[in-house]
């Protein structure tokens, strides 16, 4: 029973570390390099925190669905900045229209 479950541990190890199914598809060349930032990914659209090892990878998969999840947290962050600029961009024009009005009568009061 131990060899099965050595087998088994043996193979999560080098499997995809997001899903479990399977050897990851990226060349053991390009894994190292390339893990670092997807798991940077991970912890920063999600954060959770990973196991860094060099025995595991990620599938195309994982890694595509990663990259999507990123670049649409990159576009909600992109998108929200652009509001949020365009809102306190109206409230300075508003504040400009206002201003003028209240110095007229204040002028106005003191002559």
């Amino acid at each position: 029973m131990a060899s099965t479950e050595f087998a088994d541990a043996t193979e999560v190890l080098h499997s995809c570390g997001c899903c479990l199914q399977g050897a990851p598809h990226i060349p053991d060349s390009r894994i190292r390099g390339n893990m670092k930032m997807y798991w940077t990914m991970l912890q920063e659209c999600f954060n959770i925190p990973v196991i860094e090892a060099s025995e595991y990878g990620i599938c195309q998969n994982c890694a595509g669905r990663l990259r999507d999840a990123n670049e649409f947290k990159l576009q909600v962050r992109r998108s929200q900045a652009e509001l949020r600029l365009q809102l306190l961009q109206a409230k300075d024009e508003e504040l400009e229209v206002e201003l003028p009005a209240a110095d007229r009568t204040s002028d106005d009061m003191s002559s």
